[in-house]
């Protein structure tokens, strides 16, 4: 029963250093502060230092952000994908039509036979 108890107060003493963590990144796991208390501890202690005003992550906003430069790349890119659309779609037009088959070199109905038959058509 006693090594139940000193697990569980271990387990009380790790939730309290998490709390007190200011970032859950590569922060050690449990087994890893049973194995070494003193983990946590250096952990804690090697943390970043963040600003009060702005929180350690990264906002994906929807809207494009407003940069120049990437607005002017946003906006090439944009003009790229409607380019290539509109040559997929005389692509497919032409693949549509009846002479037109893919992966050929050539227009134009296949053979039928070998040799002089294949004139026949």
């Amino acid at each position: 029963m006693g090594d139940e108890n000193e697990l569980m107060d271990k387990q009380k003493a790790y939730k309290l250093a998490v709390s007190l963590c200011r970032t859950k990144i590569r922060m050690p796991t449990f087994e890893e502060y049973i194995v070494n208390p003193r983990v946590m501890d250096d952990f804690i202690r090697n943390q970043p230092n963040f600003e009060n005003f702005s929180p350690p992550v990264f906002f994906n906003f929807q809207s494009p952000v407003p940069v120049k430069k990437i607005r002017d790349e946003m906006k090439q890119y944009q003009d790229w994908a409607d380019k290539q659309k509109e040559k997929m779609a005389i692509f497919e037009e032409m693949m549509d039509e009846k002479g037109i088959r893919a992966g050929t070199g050539s227009v134009g109905e296949a053979h039928k036979g070998w040799g002089r038959s294949k004139r026949k058509g």
